[in-house]
């Protein structure tokens, strides 16, 4: 009793998409190395942190999470941004050509449950994304990167509880829990 999981709620990326889209991961940090870039197999779209959780309320935010429904739909990514928007940039991220309003539905409800299952409140608003690299240090210029491939869209089927493994080197390693299907559940 008393063990804690770092984990998570996301939207995985598709393989292909991935594929698309490592070229330019590792050009890129290859190109700004002050950036830690994310592993092409570890590409997603968060729908909701929850940090580190004991394995009790785990338990309960599974089951929570078992009741969320939903429908499949369409994602689509999009432009390149970052976080903080202006100043030094701490993230690179790409944004939703599609799928935006659909993501923040399914990130409503997933909310929604993980506050069933005694989470506090998620303080941040909901912002569509996939991260794509982390500032290794507060002080870097923003970078000069080519603009991003277009991978295709593809039709979100399922989210996904996470483990994040956190590990020396790449970065942490996700690890599904549990799959949560949209749509054609009763």
């Amino acid at each position: 009793m008393g063990d804690r999981l770092r984990v998570f709620v996301a939207l995985p990326v598709p393989e292909p998409q991935r594929r698309v889209l490592a070229d330019y991961l590792a050009a890129s940090a290859r190109a700004v190395p002050g950036y830690r870039w994310v592993e092409p197999e570890a590409l997603h779209l968060t729908l909701r942190f929850l940090g580190s959780v004991e394995t009790a309320q785990l338990d309960r935010v599974r089951a929570e999470l078992r009741r969320v429904r939903g429908e499949p739909f369409r994602v689509g990514l999009g432009d390149r941004g970052t976080f903080p928007g202006r100043g030094l940039p701490r993230v690179i991220w790409l944004d939703l050509a599609e799928g935006a309003e659909s993501c923040a539905r399914l990130a409503a409800e997933i909310e929604s449950a993980c506050r069933a299952a005694g989470v506090p409140a998620e303080a941040r608003p909901f912002r569509a994304h996939v991260t794509l690299a982390r500032a290794r240090d507060r002080c870097l210029e923003p970078p000069r990167l080519s603009d991003p491939p277009r991978p295709d869209p593809w039709t979100a089927d399922e989210f996904v509880l996470f483990e994040s493994r956190l590990r020396p080197g790449p970065g942490p390693r996700y690890v599904p829990l549990e799959r949560y299907p949209l749509g054609g559940r009763a």
